[in-house]
């Protein structure tokens, strides 16, 4: 008589089968698309959906066309979408082509994740806002919010307000212009501005150099320069026609916008070594960068590029000047080695492409 064990490992019927537990990567696939302007911002963005096990990136675009094309041809189940194009008079057309491929939206800032405790960034329909620095955790949690929001959600108070840019400068409808300089900058800066117009977009400088050097400075460079070239006043307006110098001294230098571009001094410790700091003056116009061109010359250490490169990141154009007419390439190899520069450029070429980039029919 033969007995059969059971419970044998050869007996499949007498055990369960044993059930592999569920990772992030089995979950199902959600295909994404990414429009945003700025091609860093739609990098850095492209790079943390890539480390959610279960994103699928099915596309970038960088305008309005551009994004309603891959709407239709990869149909994505959400978009996310940059502020400037969310804010924009033409995001009504995006939303109608949404709609039309069932596809969800998130927008994406580059304001800062809110500190640990504190709520997340939301928008008027009271969903997540992906933010700079967000962990790719919260990321994923915020799009699984999005995921689960109807498909077109509206705004559910007029009191939340929705994540768009800053409006406009007016700024005769060209763009301003940031300069930061170091060691071997006043000759540099000599060079450039010997060659703008009366007219030149609005100019907002930082030249490093001894405190007592600044008025100096500014004299010197107004003789060179057609148009007037002044040290910064806390509130003055910055014009067309003006260039604003701060240079030594003990406050930096902001540019604040209202209805209009304007110079703010801030008292504060040095900021990359300096005060005033060329990092200050640059990170202060990041909720205009679309509206800027900033231009990092000759000088020592570093100062300047992380803010360039924020900068580059919001839609601003960048230039820096090249390591042959440098007299010191750091502050400029620092910015370049970052990806925080558009166009590097000899000294000769800098302030005629600096000038045709302030022009709002310049062409990249």
């Amino acid at each position: 008589m033969t007995s059969r064990v059971t419970g044998a490992a050869g007996d499949h019927r007498s055990r369960p089968a044993l059930r592999r537990p569920l990772h992030e990567r089995d979950l199902p696939r959600t295909r994404i698309l990414v429009a945003a302007a700025s091609p860093i911002a739609s990098a850095q963005i492209g790079r943390q959906l890539a480390r959610i096990p279960w994103v699928d990136l099915v596309g970038k675009a960088r305008t309005v066309p551009e994004t309603l094309a891959l709407l239709s041809s990869t149909r994505p189940q959400i978009a996310v979408v940059d502020a400037s194009l969310a804010g924009s008079h033409e995001f009504e057309k995006v939303r109608r082509a949404l709609l039309s491929v069932a596809c969800r939206w998130i927008a994406v800032t580059q304001r800062h994740a809110a500190p640990n405790g504190a709520a997340p960034l939301r928008d008027a329909r009271n969903l997540p806002v992906l933010t700079h620095g967000l962990s790719v955790g919260d990321a994923a949690v915020a799009l699984k919010a999005v995921i689960d929001a109807p498909i077109d959600a509206p705004p559910i108070s007029s009191q939340v307000p929705p994540v768009q840019p800053p409006a406009p400068i007016a700024t005769a409808g060209d763009r301003f212009l940031l300069i930061g300089a170091s060691t071997g900058g006043v000759d540099a800066l000599m060079d450039i501005l010997s060659a703008f117009p009366e007219d030149c977009p609005p100019t907002a400088i930082v030249q490093h150099t001894g405190r007592d050097r600044a008025d100096s400075l500014v004299q010197l460079l107004g003789k060179a320069c057609r148009a007037r070239v002044v040290a910064p006043r806390d509130g003055m307006e910055l014009q067309r026609g003006t260039v604003c110098i701060a240079a030594g001294g003990d406050q930096h230098l902001r540019i604040c916008a209202r209805n209009s571009l304007r110079c703010h001094l801030h008292q504060g410790p040095p900021v990359s070594g300096h005060l005033p700091s060329v990092d200050v003056l640059f990170r202060s116009a990041l909720s205009w960068a679309d509206q800027a061109v900033a231009v990092l010359l000759t000088g020592m250490g570093r100062d300047g590029a992380a803010g360039l490169a924020a900068l580059r990141q919001g839609g601003a154009r960048t230039i820096a000047q090249d390591e042959t007419t440098s007299l010191v390439y750091g502050m400029p190899r620092a910015a370049w080695e970052m990806g925080a520069v558009e166009q590097q450029l000899p000294l000769s070429r800098i302030a005629q492409e600096a000038l045709r980039a302030t022009r709002r029919d310049a062409i990249r």
